[in-house]
């Protein structure tokens, strides 16, 4: 085991930054490979400032309080409180995206059940 491990060297990764700024440069002048940016909802808040408001995606803790406040249905707000209530017992950020996630997450695991009133 000791010859072994003699024998193997050890290499260090490097980051170069030019070489990822034209293999990204050679993606772009391709016409034939597709290439797709996932872009987050505050990225819209980068425009010149004197960009149109309709022409910005609400930041999520906007999109979070416009989604809770359009929901009119007793039962929805009760189930959505009762989610709130839960993230801010573990000291859980809440918003849009976490409560999306944690309603998929108990449909799958309580199929037509029911938890603490949510059904």
């Amino acid at each position: 085991m000791g010859y072994f491990c003699k024998k193997i060297k050890f290499f260090m990764i490097t980051h170069d930054p030019k070489q990822i700024v034209r293999g990204l440069q050679q993606i772009l002048i391709d016409k034939q490979k597709r290439i797709g940016f996932l872009i987050g909802t505050g990225t819209s808040f980068s425009l010149k400032k004197d960009a149109s408001d309709k022409s910005r995606v609400p930041l999520v803790s906007e999109m979070t309080r416009l989604v809770i406040e359009s929901i009119t249905d007793k039962k929805y707000k009760e189930a959505i409180n009762t989610i709130k209530k839960e993230f801010e017992e573990n000291k859980l950020r809440f918003n849009i995206e976490y409560l999306l996630s944690n309603i998929t997450q108990k449909e799958q695991a309580i199929g037509n059940g029911t938890h603490r009133k949510i059904s």
